[in-house]
């Protein structure tokens, strides 16, 4: 009688599974959490709900800003970030698992990376222009976040 127990347990659970499957891939959910997920069907089931929390933000320079010589002046009156002379580029960035590095791109080009907190990096080279400042977070799990941020710039 155990053994019947056990096996109506056995059909009971894949009849759930099954239905769990089958509405998940009715929804034909292609992002969740901003990461793209394969058909439940699919050959490749990539996760979906992330078992960490890594983010980054970049906090200096701040969008809408008038900075002169690093120091922060005013909201522009457009929406544009406006830089004249150097800047520290700083960015907050959290992770579950701790961080391992943040990396600062212009223009996707590999400027500095730090891997101390506070997370910043002077920006101090001949530029002039619009560009964008990426940063890039690496947690201890080598989970990977970002944000960017396109300014106006003038240091010569």
């Amino acid at each position: 009688m155990a053994e019947m127990d056990k096996m109506k347990k056995i059909l009971v659970i894949g009849i759930v599974s099954f239905m769990v499957i089958a509405s998940l891939s009715s929804a034909n959910l292609k992002k969740v959490n901003g990461l793209d997920c394969n058909s439940i069907l699919g050959k490749e089931l990539k996760p979906c709900f992330p078992s960490n929390i890594l983010s980054i933000d970049i906090e200096r320079p701040r969008e809408g800003y008038l900075y002169i010589f690093d120091e922060e002046i005013i909201p522009t009156i457009s929406s544009n970030t406006i830089i004249i002379g150097k800047i520290t580029v700083k960015a907050d960035a959290y992770s579950e698992h701790g961080i391992n590095k943040v990396e600062f791109y212009v223009d996707n080009k590999l400027k500095y990376i730090d891997d101390e907190t506070p997370y910043s990096w002077l920006w101090n080279e001949f530029v002039v222009g619009k560009h964008e400042i990426k940063v890039m977070a690496y947690d201890t799990a080598w989970n990977v976040a970002t944000d960017e941020i396109n300014v106006i710039i003038f240091n010569i």
